[in-house]
């Protein structure tokens, strides 16, 4: 058995310290109801999850002592949000720009980054008071690119999501080895690209609402990219071809992690941002 942690007691150094080994021993891959309920084509879901959880199991009482030490040592979204952020906006030619959102104090620490591709219309602000919670808490900027003719994101935004990480990177203080994206459905592509790519330096994607297929004939061991299925479908159909795209990730050699219980609504919010935090940490820590 995990030790369990005694958070009442337990000093923030200490606790921040056993939440990452905690971390690192639940965040492993471990398939969601969704998709253990899912039939796909003559093979059930059931055994292709089970073939999966044989690859990497996830202990049930290192996830309850994870879920513990989640709630008390590391305060919730009202309570952590930082007074002030360091905003930069960094222009990108005629590309775009990007606006690079850090914790107070980001040129004397350095942080980790996750770039942020959401649904087209989604305001800053919304993203921002939603992320800024974790910036503090988990060492992160985030970089939110922005296109030359303010559209959707597209495959073709490629280079100025990989110009703007370079740019974070050389002059802001951010991890290379701590770069992460976070994509939705209708961004999926773009990132799936910078997941694939030698040339973006990623650690790994956090995927909300979509997936990243296209990787059947890939070897990206040598990568050692991570995917955080943040959200799987409710319809049963888009469920079983998110467990086939997950399958295939892990058969290229990604690193892949199903959280046993993820956000389903609107009302979850706050706690996918959480999620994707502290997978982040987790990640990093690897």
């Amino acid at each position: 058995d995990q030790a369990t942690l005694a958070v009442t007691d337990v000093p923030a150094e200490e606790a921040e310290a056993e939440i990452q080994e905690l971390l690192l021993q639940t965040f492993t891959l471990t398939l969601s109801a969704a998709a253990d309920a899912v039939v796909t084509g003559s093979e059930s879901a059931e055994g292709s999850t089970l073939a999966i959880q044989q690859l990497s199991p996830v202990a049930e009482d290192t996830l309850r002592n994870l879920q513990l030490a989640q709630r008390t040592a590391i305060p919730s979204s009202e309570a952590v949000a930082p007074v002030e952020v360091e905003r930069t906006e960094v222009s990108l030619g005629e590309n775009g720009r990007m606006v690079l959102v850090q914790p107070p104090g980001a040129k004397l620490r350095t942080t980790g980054l996750l770039v942020l591709l959401p649904e087209s219309g989604t305001s800053e602000t919304a993203l921002m008071n939603r992320w800024k919670p974790f910036l503090n808490s988990h060492g992160l900027s985030i970089a939110i690119p922005i296109t030359g003719e303010d559209r959707p994101f597209s495959s073709e935004d490629y280079p100025l999501v990989i110009a703007g990480i370079r740019r974070a990177v050389q002059e802001h203080n951010v991890s290379p080895s701590a770069i992460f994206v976070h994509c939705t459905r209708s961004t999926q592509q773009l990132a799936r690209l910078l997941l694939v790519s030698d040339r973006s330096g990623l650690r790994g994607v956090a995927v909300s609402g979509g997936r990243l297929g296209g990787t059947e004939s890939l070897s990206l061991v040598a990568l050692r990219r991570h995917v955080l299925q943040v959200a799987m479908p409710q319809d049963r159909i888009e469920a079983a071809l998110t467990d086939q795209s997950l399958q295939a990730l892990l058969r290229a050699g990604i690193s892949v992690t199903v959280p046993p219980h993820m956000p389903t609504d609107a009302a979850e919010s706050a706690t996918e941002e959480h999620m994707i935090a502290d997978w982040m940490i987790a990640v990093q820590a690897i």
